[in-house]
């Protein structure tokens, strides 16, 4: 009896702390140099095709010869339908996939975002269904930082720093076919990030006290 308890109560943890405290917060773009870094605006059909304006409001989509590309905003029920989780932020995210590596949106040309040779952050939150993702954050594939998140690893959080010529963010399958959802993206001048969904140590070490808990009693 007494462990039956104590599994139930550790469970009862475990949800709790998943499901309220990385319940994705709604708060406000302001400090975002993208506009649309959100990703609650844009098409819900979705878009095939190559060098042409994503299903993302203020994001476009570049698909090579070496395979299809489409992108489609996706629901708060679409996520939770597919992954079990819930987005980020707000209720809606992007959904990129693609037949072929190197293939995905991009984005540029924002008017709070002056492109200079000091260093910018770009960070923001990626489930990878399939594959992987890279984030690029530099100019025009001549100079780039990136950040890449792989398939297995849920709900990530990404950060990369580039210092020099910084004009365009790209986001794109990393390696071979991939799927995957980005949500919350955030760019912000200097070598730390501002986001203001960044995960807490705190909340980590909650979690994984609880996934501890569970282990021990089985």
């Amino acid at each position: 009896m007494r462990t039956s308890l104590r599994t139930a109560l550790s469970l009862a943890l475990w949800l709790f702390f998943t499901s309220v405290i990385w319940a994705a917060p709604v708060h406000t773009q302001t400090g975002n140099l993208i506009l649309n870094g959100s990703l609650e605006l844009g098409s819900f059909v979705p878009i095939s095709g190559h060098d042409k304006a994503s299903a993302a409001s203020y994001w476009n989509q570049w698909q090579n010869s070496n395979g299809a590309l489409t992108s489609k905003m996706i629901t708060e029920a679409e996520m939770l339908a597919m992954t079990g989780q819930n987005l980020r932020d707000g209720q809606a995210a992007l959904r990129v996939s693609t037949t072929g590596g190197g293939n995905g949106v991009y984005t540029w040309g924002h008017p709070l975002w002056t492109s200079s040779t000091l260093p910018y952050t770009l960070s923001g939150w990626a489930y990878v269904l399939s594959g992987s993702m890279a984030a690029n954050l530099g100019s025009n594939w001549t100079e780039y930082a990136w950040s890449t998140v792989s398939a297995g690893s849920g709900w990530t959080f990404f950060s990369v720093t580039h210092t020099g010529i910084t004009d365009e963010i790209c986001i794109y399958s990393g390696a071979g076919a991939g799927d995957f959802i980005v949500d919350d993206l955030w760019l912000n001048a200097g070598t730390a990030s501002t986001h203001p969904n960044i995960p807490e140590p705190a909340t980590i070490c909650l979690l994984a006290l609880g996934g501890l808990m569970l282990r021990r009693e089985k």
